[in-house]
């Protein structure tokens, strides 16, 4: 089964699919996505740690589409935390920049995970709806973001959007 959750910053889209890849099994991975360069980023990777801390997670840090293609995932059940850190790793620091490479490597990564987990929920951010004007590198990026959650929806079971901490169905029907 393949779960999509977007959600704007601090929505409650992380804690939402922590709750939903926890009632789908009892020993989930956690692949971990963001690169931890900087202040900020280290502090945002230690307060995902607390939140997923004694909650039965497997943490395997993937920063780019070939430590996933390289990863073990068979049968297992698997959060992505997240789609937009992948990409823009894959887009900067994998391909240099290539949006057409960056999109067949992490269409690559997730069809990989797609095809060898149980369940796979995809934790994403709605970075495009804030109305900004950004320089032709950063627009490139969100466009290429925007076709990848498009793609993922339409292939996913289930798709919820989480506002304020309140998951909404956009897609399939949550027993």
């Amino acid at each position: 089964m393949v779960v999509l959750i977007i959600g704007g910053s601090a929505s409650g889209k992380s804690a939402y699919g922590e709750q939903v890849i926890g009632q789908l099994s009892q020993h989930p991975v956690y692949l971990a996505t963001m690169d931890s360069h900087g202040k900020a980023a280290q502090k945002r990777i230690e307060k995902h740690r607390a939140m997923r801390a004694g909650k039965g997670f497997r943490t395997l840090e993937c920063k780019d589409a070939t430590s996933i293609l390289a990863a073990d995932m068979r049968g297992q059940s698997v959060l992505l935390e997240d789609l937009p850190n992948l990409v823009a790793n894959v887009l900067f620091q994998e391909v240099n920049g290539s949006v057409a490479e960056a999109k067949q490597q992490v269409r690559r990564a997730l069809s990989y995970l797609e095809k060898e987990t149980t369940n796979l929920v995809i934790i994403t951010g709605d970075l495009a709806s804030e109305g900004l004007l950004y320089d032709e590198v950063t627009t490139a990026y969100l466009r290429l973001l925007g076709e990848l959650q498009q793609e993922i929806a339409a292939d996913a079971e289930e798709v919820y959007e989480v506002v304020a901490g309140i998951p909404t169905v956009l897609k399939g029907v949550k027993e």
